[in-house]
């Protein structure tokens, strides 16, 4: 299923970790959007609810983007090779290059968890309509967000506040890979700091291993050049 460019918003519904993870069994069957609508009719109350729903799982993991197919395919790949308790870096990575809103509210999530160790919603609401400040669904959109990644259990609320909950590692050298290119790929920079990109915010939970600079730096998808004597600069590498 092929469409024309990235949604600017796209993810703008509740959507459950175990939902996710059936859409990518119903992807790798090569299932249609129509399988995943007919199911969502099931599982959520009210044709319309069910119908925006079922477009959310459908951009995230059967949609392919011309700018994003090639880390679907490959993610798709990864899949086949990992148990379905590893499969939320996919899940996560591809929520980041095909929702540019996903990828700024994560990016701000993260940058606040690391400054104060909490946040509050409507702060992320804030910092998200400076940069969206012409598009009126975005305080809903980013409530979707945040009772999502409530619901995934990567951040968990306290009183008015949200704290980080659970740390994933990413056990498999290959997802690792994947995941570093897809943050380098993700909306905002052609070319990263390597010892940035690997803190980058937008990867607050996951445990990036150390190894993931050799791994950078041996990926025959990424190109690393150093500048000056300590600084090496990722860029994604041109295609033969």
């Amino acid at each position: 299923m092929t469409g024309n460019h990235l949604p600017l918003v796209g993810f703008d519904r509740f959507i459950r970790r175990e939902w996710l993870d059936r859409t990518l069994e119903f992807a790798l069957a090569g299932e249609s959007a129509q399988t995943i609508r007919a199911w969502m009719d099931d599982v959520v109350e009210g044709r319309d609810a069910a119908r925006k729903t079922a477009d959310v799982l459908v951009r995230w993991w059967l949609r392919e983007y011309p700018e994003t197919s090639d880390l679907r395919e490959r993610a798709l790949q990864l899949a086949l090779e990992m148990p379905h308790r590893e499969w939320f870096v996919l899940h996560w990575g591809m929520a980041l290059v095909n929702f540019p809103l996903f990828h700024a509210v994560a990016r701000t999530i993260g940058r606040l968890l690391r400054l104060q160790g909490e946040f509050k919603r409507r702060d992320i609401t804030q910092r998200i309509l400076e940069i969206y400040s012409n598009v009126g669904t975005i305080p809903r959109a980013v409530a979707r967000i945040v009772q999502s990644m409530d619901e995934w259990e990567v951040i968990k609320r306290i009183d008015e506040a949200y704290k980080l909950h659970t740390v994933h590692a990413i056990d498999n050298d290959k997802a690792l890979e994947w995941f570093v290119e897809v943050c380098v790929r993700a909306p905002g920079r052609d070319a990263w700091d390597l010892r940035d990109l690997l803190r980058s915010p937008e990867m607050f939970p996951f445990d990036i291993p150390p190894q993931a600079a050799y791994i950078a730096r041996r990926s025959k998808y990424l190109t690393v050049q150093y500048e000056g004597s300590d600084r090496e600069i990722v860029t994604v590498r041109a295609p033969k």
